[in-house]
């Protein structure tokens, strides 16, 4: 409760300073609703930076502006969420953050580093051939990057880090 009353300041100069941009400086030859567009992106910029809120509140509370203000309409507003990609890069953070949470990184770094016979070369032929295996079941280079490989990569960070291992 007390963090939300610590962040208050931040959520009024954001507010004020975004109310003085799109009232008064409006561009020569610009729509109303492009200008109104361009203000709500600028303000998810400096509420992203300035993190006042959750970035899941920051960017609910951005799309619903944008449909408040009717710069655009709800269907137009929630056409980004139509897009399979976005749902799979989603997913695939879904399963980082599961992989990294439930251990099954570090179990998987360890049999990558005992099948690499604790070379530097051998560990990433391992990683290559774990991508290589992966990319017909996913096909997006973020998802698959982003969501497995970067958690299993981390993992074994971690584990040669804990272990001291310095030959790696």
């Amino acid at each position: 409760m007390i963090y939300i009353f610590k962040k208050i300041p931040k959520v009024i100069l954001l507010l004020i300073f975004l109310s003085a941009i799109l009232w008064n400086f409006q561009p020569i030859g610009l729509s109303k609703e492009g200008w109104h567009l361009l203000v709500i992106f600028i303000s998810t910029i400096i509420s992203i930076i300035a993190a006042p809120l959750p970035l899941g509140a920051l960017a609910i509370l951005n799309l619903a502006a944008t449909v408040i203000t009717g710069t655009l309409s709800t269907k137009e507003a929630l056409s980004g969420f139509n897009s399979n990609i976005s749902w799979l890069v989603l997913l695939a953070l879904f399963v980082s953050e599961s992989i990294s949470k439930s251990g099954l990184g570090k179990r998987i770094a360890y049999f990558l580093i005992c099948k690499s016979k604790n070379s530097l070369i051998g560990l990433s032929y391992t990683l290559i051939i774990c991508e290589l295996i992966l990319s017909p079941a996913i096909p997006s280079i973020v998802a698959r990057g982003g969501g497995i490989i970067y958690p299993i990569l981390t993992s074994v960070i971690e584990v040669l880090n804990k272990n001291g291992k310095k030959k790696i």
